[in-house]
């Protein structure tokens, strides 16, 4: 699964129209595809029928492939529906996409061992193995639980306060993303269109795959 993110950066309002212009086209081409497209969040700009941006999760065999095909800056090319008569027809947008972190954690992820429980001073709670460790491989996070006389059910906790650090650590993950979703409103690049659409239609004119 991936994120899948149209923006106008900064760009004027025609920017904003291209946006959810390119979302409509999206979402059809979606279908070719096969590909299952999920609207996460849409911020509309303030004249109607346009947004400042559009995020989507994107799920399917051929995902990231689909996904591709709108990273980096898009172009629509039309006359301004906004201010008659103005010259400029050329309106950047731009798209991004990344991975979804799962943290879900897989039987393979998780190490467990298990030791005798420790009292004040190092003394022993028990002559049973009850304690239990718990380690996250790919991360090296660790937790141990022996408030339990059962080793089971000691197991189970340490499970349950390995997720809630993963989730720690996801919101963390969250946060850095919001982070590079504000800086794709804000560092637009214009020029070199991977895609170029033309006109209220938004007819396809470039496909740079």
């Amino acid at each position: 699964m991936f994120w899948l993110q149209l923006s106008a950066g900064r760009g004027p309002v025609e920017c904003t129209r291209a946006v959810t212009l390119s979302a409509r086209y999206l979402e059809e081409e979606a279908k070719q595809f096969d590909i299952e497209l999920n609207e996460v969040e849409r911020i509309a700009a303030n004249d109607k029928g346009c947004c400042y941006s559009v995020l989507y999760t994107v799920t399917g065999a051929e995902a990231e492939v689909f996904a591709q095909r709108w990273q980096g800056s898009l172009l629509w090319q039309s006359e301004s529906q906004f201010r008659r008569g103005h010259k400029r027809k050329n309106w950047f947008f731009s798209g991004r996409y990344w991975p979804v972190k799962d943290f879900s954690i897989p039987r393979e992820q998780v190490k467990i061992t298990t030791c005798r429980s420790q009292g004040a001073g190092g003394q022993h709670v028990n002559t049973t193995d009850s304690a239990v460790q718990v380690t996250h491989i790919p991360t090296g996070i660790q937790c141990i639980v022996q408030s339990q006389r059962s080793q089971h059910s000691n197991k189970k906790l340490a499970l349950l306060r390995l997720q809630e650090k993963l989730n720690e650590l996801e919101q963390m993950a969250i946060a850095a993303e919001s982070v590079k979703r504000w800086q794709q409103h804000t560092q637009l690049e214009r020029g070199n269109p991977k895609r170029i659409f033309k006109g209220q239609e938004f007819i396809p004119l470039l496909n740079d795959f």
